[in-house]
C-alpha cells in the first residue's frame, strides 16, 4: 500500500511540474508574440500593399 500512495504521490509531483514547465512555455510564447506585433506596429514593419490593414490592425491593437 506504501508503494502505490508513494507512485501517486510521485506521479502527481511530476504532473505538477510538467503543468507548470508547459506554463513558463506558454507566458513566454505570448510575451514574445506581444513584442513582437508591438514592435511591428511602432515600425510599420509590413508590405506597402497591406498598410491600411495593418494601421487598423495596430490602431486596435495598441489601444487596448
Amino acid at each position: 500500500m506504501f508503494t502505490t500512495v508513494r507512485s501517486s504521490l510521485i506521479t502527481l509531483v511530476v504532473l505538477a511540474s510538467g503543468c507548470f514547465a508547459l506554463g513558463e512555455v506558454h507566458s513566454r510564447f505570448v510575451y514574445n508574440i506581444e513584442a513582437a506585433t508591438e514592435q511591428q506596429c511602432l515600425t510599420e514593419d509590413w508590405p506597402a500593399h497591406q498598410h491600411e490593414a495593418h494601421v487598423a490592425f495596430c490602431d486596435m491593437y495598441l489601444n487596448n
